[in-house]
């Protein structure tokens, strides 16, 4: 779920496209792919969103890359993309990886686009290009959460590799594990707090990571608590409070 620039709402599905909601005039629009309709959406299976400053939503979808909708043309489009299968084929100038599994626009209005069998991409609408980071390190895969912090460091976590720390323009990655003190190797979601510590959400609970002092502090959770569908949003609200749901609740 994510808001758009004119107020109203776009909500995803895994089986049944896109809704958008006006608060204004309590509307609901249902996005839903039409083999007969060239303008509709590529995927019902459509689960993340982002929000561009333009006003452009970004979607990313299982089986069908990446594409945006535009408020202005309300025309939806689609981008390159293969088809991996861990065997990190290099991409050139593609999305790495049909199945996305995160997504994240920073302040530059850079796309940043994780995928399942590849790994983290990041797509410049200005000048139309996609980069992948996928050959940098061969663990570096399945990115579940992408994050720019305050200080515009940029933040992914991994399925079974653990946090990464990534400078953006020479694509150098900095890794931190279980061996590092992490709770768990396999990342549901990242956040930022208040004092720039950066939370990790994994299956076995939370690891609170300061980046100054390169220190992991863990607060264990029994999966009895949260069962095994995992915590993979944050949600801050105005006081600067983390929060998850989950299965049985809410986490704060």
């Amino acid at each position: 779920m994510c808001s758009a620039k004119d107020g109203s709402i776009w909500i995803s599905s895994t089986s049944n496209g896109l809704y958008n909601y006006d608060p204004k005039t309590k509307a609901v629009k249902h996005c839903k792919y039409n083999s007969k309709d060239s303008l509709s959406i590529i995927s019902n299976n459509a689960n993340k969103l982002a929000a561009g400053k333009d006003g452009t939503i970004w979607i990313g979808t299982w089986g069908e890359g990446l594409y945006s909708y535009s408020p202005v043309t309300h025309r939806f489009t689609n981008y390159p993309y293969i088809n991996n299968d861990y065997t990190n084929i290099i991409p050139k100038d593609t999305l790495d990886d049909d199945q996305v599994i995160s997504l994240m626009i920073d302040r530059e209005g850079i796309i940043w686009i994780g995928t399942n069998n590849g790994a983290l991409n990041s797509y410049n609408p200005k000048t139309k290009k996609f980069r992948s980071y996928l050959i940098k390190d061969p663990d570096f895969s399945c990115i579940t959460a992408i994050l720019e912090d305050s200080k515009k460091r940029l933040w992914a976590g991994s399925y079974l590799s653990g946090l990464y720390l990534i400078n953006k323009e020479t694509g150098v990655l900095k890794r931190y594990s279980e061996a590092n003190g992490l709770l768990q190797n396999d990342i549901e979601a990242l956040a930022e707090d208040a004092d720039g510590n950066i939370w990790c959400s994994t299956l076995r609970g939370y690891s609170r990571f300061n980046p100054t002092t390169n220190t992991f502090v863990n607060f264990p959770i029994t999966s009895t608590i949260i069962g095994t569908d995992g915590l993979d949003h944050f949600y801050k609200d105005a006081s600067g409070t983390l929060r998850q749901t989950y299965k049985e609740g809410m986490i704060s």
